[in-house]
C-alpha cells in the first residue's frame, strides 16, 4: 500500500518491510527527538523513563512487527525523510489521558499524534505531505475522523515545540479549530 504524491515522494504504512528505513530516519543510537521511539506516548513517564533508547526501539518494533497500526513514512524516491504517527483510539493513553490531547469528544477519532523530519528537509512544506499521508492511511482504516493537537503559529518557536504539528499545515489539509487546548495548542478534526 502506497500513496503516491508526485514524482519524487510517497506515503507507505510503517511495516516490518520498511522498518530498516524508519530505523535510518530516527538514526539507530538516537531514536527521534530524545530517544523516545514513538514510546512517549504510549507509556506512563515512570515506565517510560526506566527504558534505555534501545529497550524503546525495540518495544516499538514489536508492535510495529505485530502490524499494528503506527503511522506513516514520507520518501524521497527510496530515502525517509518525514514521519507521522497515526494510531487508532486507545494507542496512545498517556496522550488520551493528557489535558492538552484528551479526546475532543465520544467519536472514535484517531489521532495524528507526532511528526519527525529528517534535517536538511524541515521547513519545506514537508508536515503537509504527511498529512496528507495521515488522512490517507485513516480512510483506508475506517477511521471516522482524524483529530490532532498541534502548536497555534506564534505562541512558540523551535522544532521541539512542533513534534505535534503546526495548526497551519492542519488548516492547509482541511482539519477545522474545534478549541484552544491551553496556551500554546488547539483541537483540530477533520471529518472522514
Amino acid at each position: 500500500m502506497r500513496l503516491k504524491l508526485d514524482n519524487n515522494h510517497t506515503i507507505e504504512p510503517l511495516t516490518s518491510e520498511n522498518w530498516e528505513k524508519f530505523e535510518a530516519l530516527f538514526g539507530r543510537r538516537q531514536g527521534a527527538n530524545g530517544g523516545c521511539w514513538c514510546m512517549w506516548w504510549r507509556l506512563p513517564r515512570p515506565a517510560w523513563q526506566t527504558l534505555t533508547k534501545d529497550e524503546r526501539r525495540a518495544a516499538f518494533k514489536n508492535l510495529v512487527k505485530r502490524g499494528e497500526r503506527v503511522g506513516v513514512l514520507l520518501f524521497e524516491d527510496k530515502l525517509a525523510i518525514g514521519w507521522c504517527a497515526v494510531t487508532p483510539p486507545g494507542a496512545l493513553p498517556t496522550f488520551e489521558r493528557s489535558h492538552i490531547s484528551k479526546p475532543i469528544d465520544e467519536t472514535k477519532a484517531w489521532r495524528a499524534s507526532c511528526f519527525f523530519i529528517k534535517a536538511g528537509y524541515r521547513g519545506k512544506g514537508y508536515m503537509q505531505q504527511l498529512l496528507r499521508g495521515a488522512i490517507w492511511f485513516a480512510k483506508r482504516c475506517n477511521a471516522p475522523a482524524l483529530d490532532a493537537f498541534p502548536q497555534v503559529i506564534g505562541s512558540r518557536t523551535g522544532y521541539i515545540d512542533a513534534f505535534m504539528g503546526v495548526d497551519t499545515s492542519f488548516h492547509a489539509c482541511g482539519f477545522k479549530k474545534i478549541e484552544p487546548r491551553g496556551k500554546f495548542r488547539c483541537a483540530m478534526r477533520i471529518e472522514l
